[in-house]
C-alpha cells in the first residue's frame, strides 16, 4: 500500500533538483549578463590618478604641495605612460609649491588636472581610520567611476601599462605585501570587501 510517507520521499530529491536547476540556471544569466556588459564597455582609458588627501580639519585655508618623490613619480608616468590625462584627486583647495610649478612647466595644463573632492570618512557606516584608508576608497571610487590607472605618489613607472589594458580590474599586489597599483575599466569592485571591515585588522 503507498503511504504519505513514502511520496514525500520520492518528492524531496525532485524538489532538490528542480531548485538547483533553477538557482544555476539564475547564475548562468546573471554571468552571461555581466559578461555581455563587460564586453560591450570601452577599453581601459589611459588615464592616470594620484590623490593628495589631507585630514579634513586641516585643509581649510592650506595649499597642497607635492614631495620631491611625488613629482618625480609623475613625471615617470607622463613619460612612460604617456595618459592623455594626469588627475590629482585632493580636497586641498589649492596645490603650490615648487615641485608642483615645475610639473605644469613640464607637462602642461592639458594633461595635468586637479580634480577637487572630499576626503572619505566612512565606507558602508564603518569609520575609516587614517588618510591611508581614505585614499583606497577614494582610488576604488574613481576607478569604479571613470577607470584608469590609480597609482600612490610613490610609485615609479618604468615601462608603460598598456598591456593591462585588455583586463577589467589589475591589481599589483606583490607577495606579503599590500596592494599597491590598480588599472581598471568603469566596472565597480572591491567594495564588498569593507562590509565586514575592522580598524584594527585593515
Amino acid at each position: 500500500m503507498f503511504q504519505f510517507r513514502d511520496l514525500k520521499r520520492a518528492l524531496v530529491p525532485t524538489v532538490l533538483i528542480v531548485i538547483i536547476f533553477v538557482l544555476l540556471k539564475q547564475a548562468r544569466d546573471e554571468f552571461e549578463r555581466v559578461e555581455t556588459a563587460v564586453r560591450s564597455r570601452a577599453p581601459v582609458p589611459n588615464i592616470v590618478h594620484f590623490f593628495l588627501l589631507g585630514d579634513s580639519n586641516k585643509v581649510d585655508g592650506q595649499d597642497g604641495e607635492i614631495s620631491f618623490i611625488g613629482a618625480t613619480c609623475i613625471l615617470a608616468a607622463h613619460f612612460n605612460q604617456k595618459p592623455e590625462e594626469i588627475r590629482i584627486h585632493t580636497n586641498y583647495p589649492r596645490l603650490a609649491g615648487k615641485y608642483w610649478t615645475i610639473l605644469k612647466a613640464v607637462i602642461g595644463d592639458s594633461v595635468l588636472k586637479i580634480e577637487p573632492r572630499a576626503r572619505p570618512t566612512h565606507v558602508y557606516g564603518n569609520l575609516l581610520s587614517s588618510t591611508f584608508h581614505a585614499t583606497d576608497v577614494a582610488r576604488i571610487q574613481t576607478l569604479s567611476k571613470t577607470g584608469g590607472i590609480a597609482l600612490d605618489l610613490d610609485t615609479f613607472i618604468v615601462k608603460s601599462l598598456d598591456e593591462f589594458f585588455h583586463d577589467e580590474v589589475t591589481i599589483g599586489w606583490p607577495w606579503e605585501q599590500n596592494i599597491g597599483t590598480q588599472v581598471s575599466s568603469r566596472i565597480p569592485f572591491c567594495f564588498p570587501y569593507f562590509l565586514n571591515i575592522s580598524i584594527f585588522s585593515w
